[in-house]
């Protein structure tokens, strides 16, 4: 398997110096950010937007399409990418004032995650990622999955929990 680097500005310094950093195989859950050479790096504003690819790349494995869809955030949501998702959020953020923006993405979510594509048409999502259509359909797909799967995982843990069964 081979090693994914993203290639973002933002991201240089954080890849000079750990030069053998996996994005798609780093878990941001156990402390292992704590072993990544942070010196002169604004480590929580990073963290985010790696958090950001690595669940865009684990729907398609390309850098440059995972760019692109974060690309499609509108400036006020990058430049407060730190205090507005250091909370993790389960459903994609509202933002009104990206109504109508110049990168097609009319809805107002935030589109990196899994939850951020599904919850935009197909269509909608496609217009997204021009030239690209074929895969855009297929991370579409591949994004209403795995918000499947994850509704009937709380909805499994939450009748276990209730004392509600349906048996």
């Amino acid at each position: 398997m081979t090693t994914i680097k993203v290639s973002d500005a933002r991201l240089n310094s954080l890849y000079n110096q750990n030069p053998d950093f996996d994005i798609l195989q780093f878990n941001f859950r156990n402390g292992q950010a704590d072993n990544l050479n942070w010196d002169n790096l604004d480590r929580e504003t990073i963290l985010e937007l790696l958090k950001k690819y690595q669940r865009l790349l684990r729907i398609n494995p390309n850098p440059e399409i995972a760019k692109k869809l974060l690309n499609a955030l509108t400036p006020s949501e990058s430049s407060t990418m730190s205090s507005s998702l250091a909370v993790p959020q389960t459903q994609p953020t509202p933002n009104p004032s990206q109504e109508g923006n110049e990168s097609g993405n009319e809805s107002g979510v935030s589109i990196d995650s899994a939850h951020g594509i599904a919850s935009l048409t197909e269509e909608q999502f496609v217009k997204l990622l021009p030239g690209e259509e074929a895969t855009a359909r297929q991370m579409h797909q591949k994004a209403i999955d795995i918000k499947a799967k994850t509704q009937l995982l709380w909805a499994s843990k939450y009748e276990r929990c209730s004392g509600f069964s349906s048996f």
